[in-house]
């Protein structure tokens, strides 16, 4: 008698075929491809930001590892957000934002205590200077 994922096997565990082959690997291990972890009966694809996962909630390791907090939580680094995109992943938030979400410019904190608002302008009696994070008093 065969173990699953085994079809036909000529051992308990020595797969000649695999049970559903959609991204599986060949026997004779019929192992799920990478991005594809097996839920006991078919190999399903590791949700975005993981590129391995073990199941539908634990990852091995992220998409665009880069700018990540570490391997495995696929959060992206404070000043930046994550694209939902595998090609970019986290990039860096606008220089007026602490941190942000959605975009560089969607502003969840400020970087300086002297701007404020969602696309954190500098306050009243302040000014920007170029692109530096603090707002400068007048």
């Amino acid at each position: 008698m065969c173990i699953y994922p085994c079809f036909s096997c000529t051992s308990a565990t020595t797969c000649l075929t695999c049970f559903n082959t959609a991204n599986r690997a060949a026997a004779p291990t019929c192992k799920c491809l990478d991005n594809f972890y097996d839920n006991s009966s078919s190999c399903v694809a590791c949700s975005y930001p993981c590129l391995k996962c073990t199941s539908a909630t634990v990852c091995l390791n992220c998409a665009h590892s880069a700018n990540r907090l570490n391997p495995t939580s696929c959060l992206c680094n404070n000043h930046y957000y994550d694209t939902n995109n595998s090609a970019t992943g986290c990039l860096e938030c606008d220089y007026k934002c602490g941190n942000c979400s959605v975009s560089a410019t969607s502003c969840i904190t400020c970087s300086d205590a002297n701007r404020s608002g969602s696309t954190c302008l500098c306050n009243n009696g302040y000014y920007n200077v170029g692109t530096y994070a603090a707002c400068l008093l007048c």
